[in-house]
């Protein structure tokens, strides 16, 4: 295989171009698993303020009843579980992205370490041809000078 100087260059831009994509990747990331931290936090006071609601509710019942105050609880269970059931599946959605973003992440680390193995054996072409055409001109050379001896 003819390796030159200018698959050389190529090889540089495309390494250049896959770091960049990875570090773009690793942000990507960083952003998608705080976001995801971020609505399972939300979740999670959902969660409570469901279980707050449903408590009044319950302590309301068994204390004195009050049809209209429990009604108005009661409204405010539905609301929270409502609530509740959103910040959950925004969390999922979250998780979700979280995971798409890993699995791009991880692709454009893998195109990144097989563009620094490309280029490390596109130097290693490059030294050998060098040392190829050095030797060949040392053996031209002393050709050269063993036939005017």
């Amino acid at each position: 295989m003819k390796h030159g100087r200018d698959q050389h260059r190529a090889l540089v831009a495309l390494q250049s171009i896959r770091v960049a994509e990875r570090h773009a990747a690793e942000q990507d990331l960083v952003l998608a698993g705080q976001a995801e931290a971020a609505a399972m936090q939300q979740a999670r006071l959902a969660r409570a303020a469901t279980d707050v609601a449903v408590y009044d509710w319950t302590a309301q019942v068994r204390g004195g009843f009050d049809p209209a105050f429990a009604r108005a609880l009661a409204q405010r269970v539905t609301d929270r579980l409502h609530d509740a059931d959103i910040a959950r599946e925004e969390a999922e959605h979250a998780t979700g992205q979280r995971r798409e973003t890993e699995h791009e992440w991880r692709l454009s680390d893998a195109r990144a370490r097989q563009s620094d193995t490309l280029l490390e054996r596109s130097r290693r072409a490059l030294a050998r041809k060098r040392e190829t055409v050095a030797l060949d001109r040392q053996s031209d050379q002393a050709a050269q000078r063993w036939s005017r001896s």
